[in-house]
């Protein structure tokens, strides 16, 4: 009866089963030739940036973008090799999202990823 109860637990959530990622929001400030390689980058992650503004009379970019917390782990080493070190930034929770299909996939079913 344990068994049988739950093949079906199982069964049942495997096509109804939703993974939400925290998702963080970042702010980046640098100088702007560098603006362009971090928004790059940003994307690379998965992120979306929502706003980006150039304050030309300093000669500085202003990005803010949200990623997932998942892709950021590397960030700060990657965002100083990327800016040489000029581009400082700030990390806070924003949101939990539905994370791609992929990512539960392999939480669920590691031994296809080895």
């Amino acid at each position: 009866f344990q068994a049988a109860g739950n093949d079906a637990v199982l069964r049942a959530m495997r096509g109804n089963m939703i993974l939400l990622e925290p998702w963080m929001k970042v702010l980046v400030e640098v100088p702007e030739q560098f603006a362009g390689a971090l928004i790059g980058d940003i994307g690379a992650r998965r992120g979306e940036v929502k706003r980006f503004e150039n304050r030309s009379e300093v000669g500085v970019a202003e990005i803010e973008a949200y990623a997932p917390m998942g892709n950021l782990f590397d960030y700060a080493d990657k965002s100083r090799s990327l800016s040489q070190g000029a581009g400082p930034y700030t990390m806070e929770p924003s949101a939990y999202k539905p994370a791609p299909h992929e990512v539960l996939d392999r939480l669920l079913h590691p031994e296809n990823y080895l």
